[in-house]
């Protein structure tokens, strides 16, 4: 019998690091994988005669309980959606965010040690890596949408980090050489990823970085590092002065944007030469002037967009018409579809693992840069209306619950990670 539960606790996770490995390249095909974990979690359950997670304690449920809650958001805006056809069909495709959740309610994690977390983390890495080297073979970056490169090089990178913090002094040599070659390559690729959100979470991150290796080490540590990793980023951005174009139109919008009748025709998209003014500018504006007409509920998961696209066409923003642009902002989309309490149920699933951190009295540090790093991209993309977010912010916050629960005695030694 005993064999016979290690055997599906290795299927199980084998389907979890394909899961991981294949993601970045493809989400159908990780979305596939995703199912197999499922399949594998159900053969656990009916080879244990078990359903439910012994291993973890109450909060950790609660906190991988809250994308179900905002699921069932989701599902409620099909109520009261006009097109409840188009309604059902986003709903389908972001039920994605229910199936590792799921599974690890369902199925005891107990088997989980700090060596299955690196694991992953260096499969992450690796993944990560080989896309930039296929960007540079073959002369584009743009196999995935930078937004999402950069958030999973940043994940990446922050397990980095962790194994830095943790065990440099540990190891040997060709292991501190082997996180230095990548800290410097995801740097790198968050970079020429040309990414809004990705630099900014990267600067962020350095600081959180060095501000943890001031506690954990000392205060030279931590200037060693600040100048290092700032340094490095500074230096990088010079590189791609058109990197530095797109920072520059976030911060400084024009005035007269307040004109909704002159901001389509003041739109100049991305260019070598850069911005005069910010699409997501004038996005966003109409955004907030759709979310003004049904603060509380929205307009439903099926007329949202409809709504936006009509705003559009009010500001005179001729391209967002045209295109049919989101509002490239979670938070906005959420409110646009679900309203106030949408934003709600959204903020108590992202907040989650600092309420378990809190609960627990334990605030490691990966799980405070990684909370970070998904509420601020979301700033910048609507990264759960696709798999390719859903499943990889979802994966992310899984092991987030897993790893700060003090009921599993086997991630005693991760929650200092």
């Amino acid at each position: 019998m005993e064999e016979q539960e290690k055997w599906y606790n290795r299927l199980q996770f084998s389907c979890v690091l394909a899961t991981v490995l294949i993601l970045p390249f493809s989400w159908r095909w990780a979305v596939m994988a995703s199912l197999l974990v499922v399949a594998a979690s159900v053969a656990k359950v009916v080879a244990e005669k078990r359903i439910g997670n012994p291993s973890i304690g109450k909060v950790a449920k609660w906190s991988i309980a809250t994308p179900i809650a905002y699921f069932l958001m989701l599902a409620a805006g099909v109520i009261y959606s006009a097109d409840k056809e188009e309604a059902l069909v986003i709903l389908g495709h972001r039920a994605a965010v229910l199936l590792l959740p799921l599974c690890a309610l369902l199925t005891d994690t107990g088997y989980l040690g700090r060596r299955h977390v690196q694991l992953l983390g260096y499969a992450l890495v690796l993944s990560v890596v080989v896309l930039l080297g296929v960007g540079i073979a073959e002369g584009n970056f743009e196999q995935v949408h930078h937004s999402y490169s950069s958030l999973y090089a940043l994940v990446a990178l922050t397990f980095v980090y962790s194994e830095v913090g943790l065990r440099w002094k540990q190891v040997k040599v060709w292991e501190r050489s082997v996180w230095a070659a990548s800290v410097v390559v995801l740097t790198l690729y968050i970079i020429y990823a040309n990414s809004r959100a990705g630099i900014l979470c990267l600067y962020g991150l350095n600081v959180l970085f060095a501000g943890w290796l001031a506690v954990r080490w000392n205060w030279k540590a931590m200037l060693v590092a600040v100048v290092l990793l700032v340094g490095g980023v500074w230096l990088g951005a010079r590189c791609l002065p058109g990197h530095v174009n797109r920072l520059e139109a976030l911060v400084a919008q024009e005035e007269a944007a307040d004109e909704p009748s002159e901001a389509g025709q003041a739109v100049v998209e991305e260019s070598a030469a850069g911005y005069t003014r910010d699409a997501r500018y004038l996005i966003m504006q109409s955004a907030v002037r759709t979310i003004a007409g049904r603060p509380l509920f929205g307009y439903g998961l099926g007329d949202y967009n409809a709504a936006l696209v009509r705003q559009y066409e009010a500001d005179g923003y001729e391209t967002g018409k045209e295109s049919r642009y989101n509002a490239h902002n979670q938070y906005l989309e959420v409110a646009l579809s679900s309203g106030v309490v949408g934003v709600l149920l959204l903020l108590l699933y992202l907040v989650a693992p600092l309420a378990m951190c809190w609960h627990e009295r334990k605030w490691p540090w990966a799980v405070v840069a990684l909370t970070f790093i998904v509420m601020f991209s979301l700033l910048f993309e609507s990264m759960l209306n696709k798999q390719s977010g859903i499943l990889f912010i979802s994966a992310v916050y899984v092991a987030m619950a897993l790893i700060i629960s003090r009921a599993e005695n086997k991630f005693g030694r991760l929650a200092e990670s």
